[in-house]
């Protein structure tokens, strides 16, 4: 018998199958599912696909109180590398049963829009927060679990900066096996972390780096053209340039070769995140990668962690970031 406007409930799947009501809702939860025989949930499954029954999230919401809603802060997707993000944590979520609610922000030191974002997610009641790095916003306030990415600290985190400077030292000793002295260094704040780090690789081996190959606040691809400019002005060229992104190395790369600059003979670069564009363009770019499907995993798996265990110890996952040697260098 249908329920009330000809919905299929989950009484009609129990009387289908012959077992309480309890059991088809410990066998339709993934947390509860192992505790129902095989053959019973696959009864069950069954069941669910032939009759087309569709579970009621307003009402499971209202009775645990969630929204079965998760806010995810980033910046906006015009890059692929958070583009590919966004659907990996998109189909992850859903997978979960839950929905991605997504708000994104063009510069990233605004910091009073992307505070309103966050009031935004947080009046739509949504039962956790994913951010990336986000400095002078203040979560603390939240009142929901919230994991930051690219921002280890005193709180629920997912980076590759544990594993980063032993990825970059390899590629250190391969640039200076071909000969590179002089470095350039393409950064902006969203990625301070890393420059920071590459910076401290370089004072441990000694190597210097010279303030003129040191250009921050690059924040676009028109924005590495300028930089490129610059460093094509100095006089000295620097033999390798390390951009913090793949998209500021492919414009930085172009504009070099613009001006009659051979790559990979008279300079070299190397960028970070491993987008498919740059695998195709020539030369191909030398690059470092995290898989977005990982990434999103080990997000989800904490958030999912903290709303379980509000008061667990705070945990830091992270990922190796794969070197990816290519024609650029």
């Amino acid at each position: 018998m249908r329920g009330q406007q000809g919905r299929i409930t989950i009484i009609d799947i129990a009387e289908e199958c012959g077992c309480s009501k309890t059991t088809v809702a410990c066998a339709m939860d993934e947390r509860t599912a192992h505790k129902v025989a095989q053959k019973t949930r696959e009864k069950i499954y069954e069941a669910v696909r032939r009759l087309g029954y569709l579970p009621n999230r307003s009402a499971k919401a209202l009775r645990l109180r969630r929204t079965y809603t998760i806010g995810v802060m980033l910046p906006e997707p015009a890059n692929s590398f958070y583009g590919n993000i966004v659907l990996s944590l998109q189909r992850q979520l859903a997978r979960h049963g839950y929905t991605a609610l997504f708000a994104f922000w063009e510069t990233y030191d605004d910091v009073e829009t992307i505070q309103r974002a966050l009031d935004m997610l947080l009046s739509r009641g949504v039962d956790g927060i994913i951010t990336g790095q986000l400095s002078g916003v203040h979560f603390e306030k939240c009142g929901v679990p919230v994991i930051r990415w690219q921002e280890p600290g005193d709180y629920d985190s997912f980076s590759s900066f544990p594993h980063m400077e032993n990825a970059y030292e390899r590629l250190l000793e391969i640039l200076q096996s071909k000969g590179c002295r002089n470095y350039a260094l393409i950064t902006n704040a969203l990625d301070a972390g890393r420059a920071a780090i590459i910076r401290k690789l370089f004072r441990r081996k000694r190597i210097p780096l010279r303030d003129e190959f040191l250009i921050d606040g690059v924040t676009s691809p028109h924005k590495a053209c300028e930089a490129m400019q610059l460093l094509l002005r100095g006089g000295t060229l620097p033999d390798a340039v390390l951009a913090n992104n793949d998209y500021i190395a492919l414009a930085a790369m172009a504009e070099a070769m613009k001006n009659g600059i051979r790559i990979p003979e008279q300079m070299k670069f190397v960028g970070f995140d491993g987008i498919p564009e740059s695998e195709y363009l020539h030369p191909s770019l030398t690059t470092f990668f995290v898989p977005p499907d990982q990434i999103a995993e080990k997000l989800i798996s904490l958030l999912f962690r903290r709303m379980e265990n509000p008061d667990a110890a705070f945990m830091s996952l992270s990922l190796m970031p794969e070197l990816i040697i290519r024609d650029s260098i």
